[in-house]
């Protein structure tokens, strides 16, 4: 497949690298690299083999076929971009994507012109053909020769007529195959073109690492722990006071009732963006701040469908292991970065040479040490 794509993408600029030379803002390569992603992210094999056919292998008896293929398939493209750019979510037909289409990118288009693109007249005969459309809208001729084809395809109709008289189009004539697919891909580039911002932050936010498997790892872990927990009575005030400790601000903490949640409430109400648990051996400092990234773990995995660095994670990490390491008589030294990656690193299970520079994650840091 991936090589198809890039053979694709090869004779896409070859054959159509003047298609947007009006357009100042346009990177056409760019245009073409989207275009070719949403058909794959979106599996639309049908166009990727049509597309194949006509540019690559050149079967000249597919070309009926693969004219089929990527007109039809158009509407689905279509509600694909509008879906991906979060434009709307109850388009459910052709006709009603190209409207909205119309109402955010020619929005100086008379309402007349609308309807002669969309409407019929009483014989079910098209108001206005392609031709029409070539000087009043840009690309306004592809546009309405991909809309056409759909619909006659889609119903099994034989040939295509114009109330403003332009010749009948018979489906079935062999010289306007290569036209209509042409014309056809030249609507799903422009369409792409109009709506690449978007789709450029759509598959930049998806080219994020998944951190689900990340979060419920830390989930796990705090479950893990307390299955072989064994508790030990002790007074809340005797876990939890204040200690002067270098750098770090310690504020007094009311506090009605002695849960974890209250103690949480009441940091984020101050603002305080450091906290340091003290207390005796046993008394609960490791399992309280384990608790606290499960805690948070289980906030994002609820509150969010995708899950990306976007998102501020969890880590909790045991400062014992937060020193250097002797392998073969040499020293390595560990780094909170170091420690950092490592965790996060082993549920995804990616390269590290691939995992983004930790300060472009956002983190929420518990780390532990036996005592004081």
């Amino acid at each position: 497949m991936t090589t198809d794509i890039e053979a694709i993408k090869t004779k896409l600029l070859d054959k159509h690298h003047t298609l947007f030379n009006n357009f100042n803002d346009a990177n056409f390569e760019e245009v073409v690299d989207l275009f070719l992603q949403v058909l794959q992210n979106r599996n639309l094999t049908l166009v990727i083999k049509g597309l194949r056919n006509f540019y690559v292998e050149r079967h000249i008896d597919t070309f009926m076929d693969d004219r089929e293929n990527i007109a039809t398939n158009f509407e689905k493209y279509f509600k694909i971009l509008v879906d991906m750019s979060n434009e709307a979510n109850n388009i459910s037909a052709l006709a009603s994507c190209f409207k909205h289409f119309f109402s955010k990118q020619a929005t100086h288009l008379p309402k007349i012109e609308k309807d002669n693109f969309f409407d019929k007249n009483q014989n079910n005969i098209w108001k206005k053909s392609p031709h029409y459309f070539q000087n009043i809208l840009p690309f306004g001729k592809e546009l309405k020769t991909i809309y056409e084809l759909r619909n006659a395809l889609a119903h099994s109709n034989a040939t295509i007529e114009y109330q403003d008289g332009a010749e009948p189009k018979k489906m079935n004539d062999e010289c306007h195959f290569c036209f209509d697919i042409k014309a056809s891909v030249n609507a799903y580039l422009f369409v792409t073109y109009k709506y690449a911002p978007k789709l450029k932050l759509f598959f930049e936010k998806q080219a994020e690492p998944d951190m689900t498997p990340y979060l419920k790892s830390v989930q796990s872990e705090f479950d893990e722990g307390q299955s072989h927990f064994i508790h030990i009575k002790g007074k809340f005030e005797d876990i939890i006071h204040a200690k002067t400790i270098k750098d770090i601000e310690v504020i007094s903490l009311d506090i009605d009732e002695d849960t974890v949640e209250n103690l949480r409430q009441e940091v984020k109400r101050k603002g305080i963006r450091k906290m340091v648990v003290v207390g005796n051996a046993g008394m609960g400092k490791t399992t309280t701040t384990q608790y606290l990234a499960s805690s948070d773990a289980e906030i994002l995995l609820n509150r969010y469908d995708n899950l990306s660095m976007g998102n501020p994670l969890p880590i909790y990490i045991a400062l014992k292991n937060f020193k250097d390491e002797e392998k073969k008589g040499k020293t390595t030294t560990v780094s909170i970065h170091d420690l950092i990656l490592e965790k996060v690193n082993k549920s995804l299970k990616i390269p590290v040479e691939e995992f983004p520079k930790i300060n472009q994650l956002r983190i929420y840091l518990y780390c532990t040490r036996a005592q004081f």
